[in-house]
């Protein structure tokens, strides 16, 4: 048995001495094998097979990344605004490899509106679950996005705003943005600026009466979505209220 265990690690037993990689050894040397590590590893198929499975490993880390934005950017074309086209398969392949959350970033500067509001809403729906994915890139919802025509733009940012920690200059451009959407046209957008706005407050106590004025305005709405969210938010803060 033990002949055989050192007959697997390339050392063999002859006549008494140990044979092998090493020089031949004493036979006290055998019996402190153990103690002095004189096995040896062969380089055998599994060997080689964890081998080929590292070099595959570094070379899916080191994806180009324009083969990345190229195939991310097909995913998310096509369709009208109402569709979301594989916005699911895109999601599946970050979920994979995080670190493409940066391509999915720079998406939302895509040419095509589309493509770009259906990263954006990725990232949003990302930020939700894995805010430490989305964070290095947080100053797409506060830059040039931000003062989008299109409401479903507006609407994931206004969303995405209070996951992230913002710097002093950041909270006062992202808290300008809220207020500015608590009266955009769309009923959503509305909405979620006040939901927003609201979840801020419970850090920042000086938006507390403006979130309040904004509550009274939308209980006294005829919309029914400004005024479901108008309960849900004082459900809310029943709490500091």
């Amino acid at each position: 048995m033990k002949n055989a265990a050192l007959s697997e690690c390339g050392v063999h037993l002859v006549s008494g001495w140990l044979t092998g990689i090493e020089p031949a050894t004493s036979g006290a040397t055998v019996r402190r094998s153990n103690q002095l590590s004189y096995s040896h590893h062969n380089t055998g198929p599994q060997t080689q097979q964890t081998q080929q499975t590292q070099q595959i490993n570094e070379t899916n880390r080191l994806e180009p990344p324009m083969k990345a934005q190229t195939e991310f950017r097909h995913l998310l074309s096509g369709g009208d605004r109402r569709s979301i086209a594989d916005s699911w398969r895109v999601r599946a392949l970050i979920e994979q490899r995080p670190s493409r959350v940066k391509t999915l970033a720079a998406l939302t500067a895509d040419e095509d509106w589309l493509v770009a509001q259906r990263a954006l809403d990725l990232l949003e729906k990302l930020a939700h679950e894995h805010p430490e994915w989305v964070a290095p890139y947080k100053k797409v919802f506060i830059g040039p996005l931000a003062e989008s025509d299109k409401w479903e733009i507006r609407l994931q940012i206004v969303r995405a705003l209070p996951l992230f920690r913002w710097t002093a200059a950041e909270s006062k451009r992202m808290e300008r943005i809220l207020l500015e959407n608590v009266a955009f046209p769309q009923t959503f957008v509305r909405a979620w600026a006040l939901d927003s706005l609201a979840t801020l407050s419970e850090r920042k106590a000086k938006l507390l009466p403006v979130v309040l004025l904004h509550l009274e305005a939308f209980a006294q709405s005829s919309s029914k979505a400004l005024q479901a969210r108008a309960r849900a938010i004082r459900a809310r803060l029943a709490e500091r209220l």
